[in-house]
């Protein structure tokens, strides 16, 4: 597991470590999706996998905002799209962020608490420099570099 819980003062967040941005994308969908799902359910999701959205937008703002922008993707296809995605491929290159999501139908999931929004509160996603370090926090591991390194908050 490269995301772990980040209990936060009023909300919850995650915090994620990877090698390389487009990983670290992928890391924090996982997270955001699982975090919500109801411990009781033991769903084997490759067989329900539906299809898959392939999605894309232009590297336009800072890692940290577009973070912001594909997690809320996320969450509109749960909501609104009824589609829980379970997994994401990301690449992104010098003009854009490119994801194919796959996803199940929202309504077989059972979830404990519900994401109303991606906030903006200690967001960061950025990269870790040769043995810079982001400090233990909450029980959360020392995460050290060379990598990638995430924090998002939600409101639940």
């Amino acid at each position: 597991m490269s995301w772990w819980l980040w209990p936060t003062t009023a909300d919850v967040g995650i915090r994620a470590f990877s090698s390389n941005p487009s990983m670290l994308i992928d890391e924090l969908v996982h997270g955001m999706q699982n975090i919500v799902l109801s411990e009781e359910i033991n769903l084997n999701v490759d067989d329900h996998i539906i299809g898959e959205i392939e999605w894309t937008h232009p590297l336009d703002r800072t890692m940290d905002r577009l973070i912001v922008r594909i997690l809320e993707e996320v969450l509109y296809n749960s909501e609104v799209g009824n589609r829980w995605i379970i997994s994401s491929k990301s690449m992104i290159n010098e003009h854009s962020v490119h994801i194919v999501f796959s996803y199940i139908d929202s309504m077989s999931v059972y979830r404990d608490v519900e994401i109303k929004a991606v906030t903006r509160h200690s967001l960061e996603f950025r990269e870790l420099s040769e043995n810079e370090t982001i400090e233990s926090i909450d029980g959360l591991p020392e995460m050290i570099g060379p990598g990638w390194f995430s924090s998002v908050v939600f409101d639940l």
